[in-house]
């Protein structure tokens, strides 16, 4: 193993092993879309479990959200669960539960992303919850968090920066931790891993937003992303040391933010925790419902 991929795995599992983000009796699911980053997220907690003999599980859990080019993704996320001898779930959201995201996004007047991302956040709380899942991982990483950090500050949404953490503990009985083992990791470092272990990481590009990276999605975000490469060009290490302070501020005011929390209600609907009577999940299904069978009764006429 060569002293970059060493290193590498070193920084991981010292995040891991530092925030306790994975423990014994855990069911881990980790969000895969095929990307590097998901992928390097699965193959490293594989890894952490079994070199650390811990007794604990790990799962892929993808999501296909039924664009065209969805199956095929699907097909290529179970090449790589299975190179890396990982059992993968799948839930298809316009198979089970009646809906598509193209037609919602019209209805609503809402980006496709917006949309995309509610979904998301939705099942990937109640499925690997039913399945049995303890904690939902996703491939997170450091410029990920930095734009995000960035954005808040420049809007004003000071309190969504508080979530920048390697672990988000549950605040609902139905609710899951969330972890975040490569929030110290570089996206060319993800890359590098996956050449390395040869993970077989997917060249399909979501047609919804610009192909080279979903980061870079609006003009906003390149400029962050600008600012991000500058910084690393320029400054030795300098985002790291950002990330790492970022974190330890909000690990020193935890408890602060733990009293100052939402209090969770469950959905009057389905059920899952949610800030409202109603979830988002649930209002867009009956939005999208009741606009199918406005549709159907014009066509009548």
């Amino acid at each position: 193993m060569n002293n970059e991929i060493e290193k590498y795995r070193k920084k991981v599992f010292k995040t891991i092993e530092k925030y306790k983000l994975i423990e014994n009796k855990d069911r881990i699911f980790v969000a895969i879309s095929g990307g590097k980053d998901s992928s390097a997220a699965l193959s490293l907690i594989k890894e952490y479990i079994e070199e650390k003999n811990l007794n604990a599980k790990v799962f892929a859990y993808h999501i296909n959200l039924g664009f065209g080019y969805s199956d095929r993704l699907e097909e290529e996320v179970e090449k790589i669960c299975d190179s890396l001898g990982v059992e993968l779930y799948v839930t298809n959201v316009k198979k089970e539960f009646n809906l598509n995201i193209l037609e919602i996004s019209k209805i609503l007047k809402r980006p496709i992303c917006s949309i995309c991302g509610l979904i998301k956040r939705y099942l990937m709380n109640k499925i690997p919850r039913e399945l049995g899942a303890t904690k939902i991982a996703t491939g997170h990483h450091m410029y990920d968090m930095l734009i995000n950090y960035y954005k808040n500050l420049i809007h004003g949404n000071f309190d969504w920066n508080l979530k920048i953490l390697p672990k988000l503990k549950s605040e609902h009985p139905k609710q899951l931790t969330k972890i975040r083992p490569l929030i110290f990791a570089y996206p060319h470092e993800n890359k590098m891993y996956c050449e390395y272990k040869n993970i077989p990481i997917t060249k399909i590009s979501c047609p919804y937003s610009p192909n080279f990276c979903c980061y870079l999605s609006r003009r906003e975000d390149y400029k962050i992303f600008q600012i991000l490469e500058f910084s690393d060009k320029n400054f030795n290490n300098f985002n790291l040391e950002l990330i790492r302070g970022i974190t330890r501020f909000n690990k020193r005011i935890e408890k602060t933010i733990e009293a100052k929390k939402e209090n969770y209600m469950e959905c009057e609907i389905c059920g899952e925790p949610t800030n409202q009577k109603i979830c988002g999940f649930c209002k867009l299904k009956l939005i999208y419902q009741k606009q199918n069978m406005d549709n159907k009764i014009s066509n009548l006429y």
